[in-house]
């Protein structure tokens, strides 16, 4: 998974020269990879990996893109965005799988969008304090950028006719 700094100060609560000190010595001790897009765990610190604090995953929506969608420009116009309460957390990608990952400002809700293929999975996950008619309120929203951004690129490639694009 590849966290952006935001993501990672909102997360953990921290003054960004406090995290940026405290990434420095992180990926000069060999526990980080600082990418373009992020930081992410390195093979060193993910030796050492035990279970991630507990929550509670909530499944909101399961669907499909239209065919003729370019997954990857979808994945890269949704990537960084924030939606509503939601702000952009990181992501993962393997050769199945994209999960693209916001968080609440609080930390308590975490929304996650999976897409495997053509498929697409809404899940939100929240601490046990956590609300969780917030979190599928959040992923509702989620799901409407999501629903707006596919349809966006449907009207450029002309698919959709008779709708102005914005």
């Amino acid at each position: 998974m590849v966290v952006a700094f935001q993501g990672l100060k909102r997360k953990l609560g921290m003054h960004q020269e406090t995290l940026a000190r405290s990434l420095a010595r992180l990926q000069r001790d060999g526990f980080i990879e600082k990418s373009a897009e992020g930081y992410r765990v390195s093979r060193k610190a993910g030796l050492m990996r035990t279970d991630a604090q507990p929550s509670v995953a909530i499944p909101v929506i399961r669907s499909y893109l239209p065919f003729s969608i370019d997954l990857q420009n979808f994945i890269n116009e949704l990537r960084g965005m924030w939606f509503g309460k939601l702000r952009w957390l990181g992501h993962s990608s393997n050769a199945s799988e994209n999960i693209l990952i916001w968080i609440t400002d609080d930390g308590f809700i975490q929304v996650e969008l999976k897409i495997n293929n053509a498929s697409i999975a809404v899940q939100a996950r929240v601490k046990e304090s956590a609300d969780a008619r917030e979190a599928v309120i959040a992923a509702h929203e989620l799901y409407a950028h999501i629903s707006e951004t596919y349809t966006k690129q449907l009207k450029k490639s002309g698919i959709l006719i008779g709708a102005q694009v914005s």
